[in-house]
């Protein structure tokens, strides 16, 4: 996943690139195989938990992004 996008702030340009390359592995511990239907179970039982670590992931990036950046006052 990749996302990118160029901000103009008066005289500033911000430009923020945040790549994102998610790994899924799903496999029954006995077979090494599941079928389609239980795939998605597991993801739908387990989609809040894994929206939050990539919001958590994206808020953490962000955050180095913008923590080095100074402060304009503008008026």
């Amino acid at each position: 996943m990749s996302s990118s996008s160029t901000v103009e702030t008066g005289k500033t340009n911000i430009n923020l690139n945040i790549q994102m390359s998610p790994q899924f592995n799903i496999s029954d511990s006995g077979t090494g195989k599941m079928d389609e239907a239980s795939i998605m179970a597991i993801i739908r039982k387990n989609m809040k938990s894994m929206a939050d670590e990539l919001g958590g992931e994206i808020a953490d990036r962000l955050e180095q992004v913008f923590s080095n950046m100074p402060v304009v006052k503008e008026g």
